[in-house]
């Protein structure tokens, strides 16, 4: 997800000591909040409210992301990503763990996350944070090919919503955030990555249910179609049979009123199904327990030709420290490429 400059993991902790003045211990905060990956915009950023400013920092980057746990006395924070430092798109995930945080948007009506509420925005574009009474969140910049291949949906077309239900399936993702990020610390730094790395696949339920309950309303048939063959491809893609009369036989229509669906749309069922095996395989090339295997591996276990992996470097495994380990080298790709033939 990041530029190779940067190491692939680390962690740094921050905890204030009491300062005399607010003006100190915010400028000490922003300092440690300073990253390659984001932009602050510091004209923008102030405390709130108290005579002085303390506060707690984790900063933890690993290939899924960047992850800040943050607590703060009462503040704003303005920022955004830094385009140049991210190999591939991503997306801000915010969880407020406590109280109330709002959430401003350029040009767009703010939203409130109340206690355990979560919010996912485009990094891209400016956004505000602001803790009246005080700040306690997870600020996350995530790879947003992970996103889709963990939870099986594109987070896009969730961005700027407040998901604050407190149904059983939100109950279980608070609590296994809560959980992740009280205990984190206590592990071995190259075991964040796997313990990271499963968080995500339990927003599928809470996927579902958002959807259920704000599905876009379609009109035309051919894209209420597209739309339920979309959602199998994103379920069933890792199948290394599957193929269009499998998508067409479970929807109950013919192969040739399936294509129609998609012509409407300007692509094929085919460059759907391909994109989303792409994406996974960007995604496994990055992940820590695929790091053993070889890209003709993955390409055969996604079904993805071969020729589709651009040009590859050989990395050699590090330490936390930074420091060669020199076991278990394994073909990475730069970049996975795709092709114009799915553009076609």
């Amino acid at each position: 997800m990041f530029r190779s400059s940067s190491p692939r993991l680390y962690q740094s902790n921050w905890d204030s000591s009491k300062r005399n003045n607010k003006k100190e211990g915010f400028s000490s905060f922003l300092e440690r909040l300073n990253n390659q990956f984001f932009f602050f915009l510091f004209q923008e950023c102030r405390p709130l409210k108290a005579k002085a400013f303390n506060f707690k920092l984790t900063q933890e980057k690993t290939s899924l992301g960047l992850f800040l746990r943050i607590t703060a006395d009462p503040c704003q924070l303005a920022l955004q990503s830094n385009p140049f430092e991210l190999r591939q798109k991503a997306q801000f995930f915010i969880f407020n763990f406590s109280g109330k945080c709002e959430i401003g948007f350029a040009g767009k009506e703010s939203a409130e996350l109340g206690s355990e509420a979560f919010i996912f925005c485009n990094s891209a574009r400016p956004l505000t944070i602001k803790g009246s009474q005080r700040l306690d969140i997870l600020l996350a910049l995530v790879n947003e090919d992970y996103l889709l291949t963990h939870t099986t949906y594109w987070n896009r077309n969730f961005e700027g919503e407040v998901f604050a239900e407190k149904s059983p399936s939100h109950k279980l993702f608070a609590s296994i955030i809560n959980t992740t990020f009280k205990f984190l610390h206590s592990l071995p730094l190259e075991e964040h990555e796997l313990v990271i790395d499963g968080i995500f696949s339990f927003l599928r339920p809470v996927f579902n249910e958002k959807r259920l309950l704000t599905q876009v309303q379609l009109t035309h048939p051919l894209e209420m179609l597209k739309q339920r063959a979309d959602r199998i491809i994103e379920v069933r893609f890792k199948e290394k049979n599957l193929k269009l009369t499998d998508i067409a036989q479970e929807l109950g229509v013919s192969v040739r009123y399936l294509s129609e669906a998609y012509k409407h749309a300007g692509t094929t069922a085919l460059k759907a199904l391909m994109q989303h095996r792409l994406q996974r395989a960007n995604v496994m090339l990055r992940e820590g327990h695929c790091r053993g295997m070889s890209i003709k591996e993955i390409s055969s276990r996604l079904r993805v030709p071969f020729s589709f992996f651009q040009s590859v470097q050989r990395r050699i495994r590090t330490n936390s420290d930074g420091s060669e380990d020199g076991r278990d080298s394994c073909l990475v790709p730069f970049e996975i490429k795709v092709f114009s033939c799915l553009n076609k």
